[in-house]
């Protein structure tokens, strides 16, 4: 049996991923990274602990935040940048649409019950590297 509840919260997360990035490379606005942000803290209090995930999260948002930094003080983000943005996000997403396979997967020959990959999971140790904090520390969010 697969868990639509965890295929439906990856599709949202994908979406507003691609969306985000998106907004960033075309205009480089502040507001948008601080969206990026809680997206991906949101994505990490979701999904069990998986270092690619959380490589590829760093990338992203390290990217975004060298694009967005460049807008801020009036350069023309460089081309070389954006495409750095681009290629980071898809990476990120191409590794959650691995997993969202992997899960439905899992689910389909059941081994493992409805609900159990979202479940449990209201804090989870996650390392992103935002504003210079690296390590393991907790992040909080309501079980879905």
């Amino acid at each position: 049996m697969a868990n639509p509840k965890l295929s439906r919260i990856l599709d949202e997360k994908i979406a507003q991923i691609e969306e985000i990035v998106a907004a960033i490379a075309s205009d480089g606005e502040n507001s948008s990274l601080r969206e990026l942000r809680h997206v991906l803290l949101g994505l990490s209090c979701v999904l069990p602990r998986d270092p690619g995930i959380e490589m590829a999260s760093d990338d992203v948002y390290a990217a975004a935040a060298m694009v967005v930094s460049d807008s801020v003080s009036g350069t023309r983000p460089y081309t070389r940048k954006q495409r750095l943005l681009s290629s980071s996000g898809s990476r990120l997403i191409e590794r959650l649409l691995r997993l969202r396979s992997e899960a439905l997967e899992s689910d389909a020959v059941g081994s493992s019950s409805e609900g159990d990959v979202c479940s449990g999971y209201g804090v989870v140790p996650f390392r992103i590297g935002f504003d210079g904090l690296v390590g393991p520390r907790l992040m909080c969010a309501p079980v879905l």
